[in-house]
């Protein structure tokens, strides 16, 4: 896919973690956006900075081309995850105390 975007870290030349987005774009921002789908680490190399490092790089990369934003799924019980997002900045998409937070919702075709 043209619009896809894959990040990979390694550590002496191997790979030990990726994270892939999908480029997509705010109609409210009128800019695109990149919606990460997978984050993985693998088991060796967790709680060592990789995921975080992934997430940055996904978001320097996102700023030189003027995006808006970075969006993923988490579920609601994974702690170690929401962990990790949180001391990167990344928080519930919040649109207000009026509106509260957004859900996703999907229809399987």
């Amino acid at each position: 896919r043209p619009t896809a975007h894959a990040f990979i870290a390694s550590i002496d030349s191997h790979p030990v973690g990726l994270t892939i987005g999908f480029e997509g774009f705010s109609t409210f921002e009128c800019k695109p956006l990149i919606n990460l789908h997978d984050l993985v680490v693998h088991p060796d190399h967790r709680r060592k900075g990789v995921a975080s490092s992934l997430l940055l790089a996904a978001e320097a990369y996102a700023k030189e081309q003027d995006m808006c934003k970075l969006t993923l799924e988490v579920l609601q019980g994974n702690g170690p995850a929401k962990k990790t997002y949180k001391e990167v900045g990344w928080a519930p998409y919040d649109l207000g105390s009026e509106n509260g937070i957004a859900e996703f919702w999907q229809k399987k075709l």
